[in-house]
């Protein structure tokens, strides 16, 4: 069973963005790039020259990307022409929902956030998340006063994973009302914006690959440790969902019913020591209950190191990042028993991946989401397998 395309996501034809694959995969590169001369353009896309200038041309005069010459480089001729993406030739919106908050954030074409929110959540319903998105949406894009022709639409990130039978994603517990809609098509509905979901594990890890330290590779493993625990693959460059959307989904390996490397279970396990904290927020690495958070960390670490050695043998990733909701003390102290709980365990010859603390876990959620509707709008085949 292949994932179903996410509600009102972006088509090939679709007015302003009616790009065929070759000027998707430009602009895709340009975005990988950055700042990039043609020449490099033309290689990476396997383009003539000609073409490269036709199709630039198309693009530059469609407000998606601009051309600027090269600083002089000293060297004779003519300097080298640079493209980059015109960081107003499109927005996209990114929501990420989480049991506590809500963060939103208006993105420009580049991934640039220009508006961003965050607010405490009361009611986890569906109306009621829908009627908060819909005036933060209206906030956002009232302040900015882009035009709506270039509003790619809303990306949506939040937990859930497919199971067995149906697209539909299965939430949290603290989702239960949620239980047999699609988020994305509800959302697309209620608001009637285009809407891209995707799990918040794999948003963060897609957030990591275009905007974190996660750009220095072409594969690595993130660790989502939230009030559950999930993952997201980034493979040759591309996330990765699989056939079921469920890529990644590494909370698979630990029950609920047993103790896990999740958010909630560290506040499970802080109560049993007499320290009863009601949000992951809220845990500070004090000397008083240092002795009970690291007795928890010492045993996630072990639990998270045996699915980097599965990843290590099966995937052989270049990296792996920790990520989520843990106060970045706690994630710090998490990361450095895990690497040195590898340095110890590795005895074969096969090469580990680094293990680094993710560097844009405060911003990730709601980034990443904002880039699922870039991401689809700039995918080289309109819109393949982003969002379900």
């Amino acid at each position: 069973m292949n994932p179903a395309p996410s509600a009102l996501a972006p088509s090939s034809r679709d007015g302003l963005f009616d790009l065929n694959a070759t000027e998707r995969r430009v602009l895709q590169v340009v975005r990988q790039q950055g700042e990039v001369h043609r020449g490099r353009i033309a290689e990476l896309c396997g383009l003539q020259a000609s073409t490269l200038t036709n199709v630039s041309t198309s693009l530059i005069l469609r407000g998606l990307l601009v051309e600027v010459m090269a600083s002089p480089s000293g060297k004779r001729g003519k300097p080298r022409q640079i493209l980059s993406l015109a960081p107003e030739g499109a927005f996209a919106a990114g929501a990420a929902l989480t049991v506590e908050h809500l963060e939103i954030c208006l993105a420009d074409l580049a991934g640039q956030p220009r508006w961003e929110a965050r607010l405490p959540l009361w009611d986890l319903s569906p109306e009621a998340v829908a009627q908060e998105i819909a005036r933060q949406l209206a906030e956002g894009r009232a302040a900015l006063g882009w035009p709506d022709a270039r509003f790619l639409g809303l990306g949506l990130a939040m937990p859930g994973h497919v199971g067995r039978g149906s697209p539909i994603p299965i939430p949290l517990p603290q989702f239960a009302s949620w239980r047999g809609l699609h988020p994305g098509r509800f959302l697309a509905e209620r608001l009637g914006v285009r809407v891209v979901y995707e799990n918040d594990a794999a948003s963060m890890a897609l957030a990591e690959s275009l905007f974190g330290d996660g750009r220095q590779f072409r594969s690595f493993l993130s660790i989502y440790v939230a009030h559950g625990v999930g993952g997201g693959l980034i493979m040759d460059g591309q996330l990765q969902r699989g056939a079921h959307g469920n890529a990644g989904e590494i909370g698979a390996f630990f029950p609920r019913n047993l103790a896990r490397p999740s958010g909630d279970d560290l506040l499970a396990h802080l109560a049993r020591w007499g320290f009863p904290v009601s949000r992951i927020e809220d845990v500070t690495l004090t000397e008083e209950i240092r002795p009970a958070i690291e007795s928890w960390i010492e045993r996630a670490a072990d639990q998270l190191l045996e699915v980097v050695r599965s990843a290590t043998y099966l995937l052989d990733p270049e990296a792996v990042f920790v990520c989520g909701l843990l106060p970045k003390p706690v994630a710090e102290r998490l990361v450095e028993r895990m690497r040195s709980a590898a340095a110890a365990r590795v005895r074969d010859e096969n090469p580990w991946p680094e293990i680094r603390l993710s560097s844009v876990t405060a911003s990730g959620p709601r980034l990443g989401a904002a880039a699922l509707p870039l991401t689809a709008a700039l995918a080289p085949e309109p819109l393949s397998a982003i969002g379900f």
